[in-house]
């Protein structure tokens, strides 16, 4: 019962255009920091199509903040050949018009998932955390 209340529930939210449309480079590296003000939480990478989250030393040295909801192991390294849910939601949708002028005006390729993070998935308004392209 909660499983079909989850499930109509989460549709409501579904983008028709991502992260389908996204296509993660295969021979590039890129690497990624998650901040919470002056904490550095993890670091994300992308090298040779595989992307990989991990926390830093810093992060599993405090206590003051609790690990992400996706990643809750803070001693486990991510990877995964696409783009975690958690960053992919940083990326806005492609069918807004607003977001469609930006990519234009800035000659960013709409289909490359690092482009649109790296122009699009530095702040959200949903979370606190800063990803800052290293």
């Amino acid at each position: 019962m909660i499983n079909d209340w989850l499930a109509r529930f989460s549709s409501l939210f579904k983008s028709e255009e991502q992260p389908a449309a996204f296509q993660t480079p295969q021979h590039i590296s890129v690497k990624f920091m998650l901040l919470h003000g002056t904490i550095a939480i993890g670091e994300l990478t992308l090298d040779n199509g595989i992307w990989t989250f991990c926390y830093t030393e810093a992060f599993k040295a405090q206590d003051r903040l609790a690990p992400l909801i996706d990643f809750s192991n803070v001693d486990r390294v991510y990877k995964s050949h696409e783009l975690f849910p958690y960053f992919a939601g940083r990326i806005p949708s492609l069918a807004r018009p607003q977001i469609q002028r930006i990519i234009k005006k800035q000659n960013i390729d709409d289909r490359n998932t690092v482009a649109l993070l790296k122009h699009f998935g530095q702040r959200t308004i949903t979370t606190p955390f800063e990803l800052v392209s290293l």
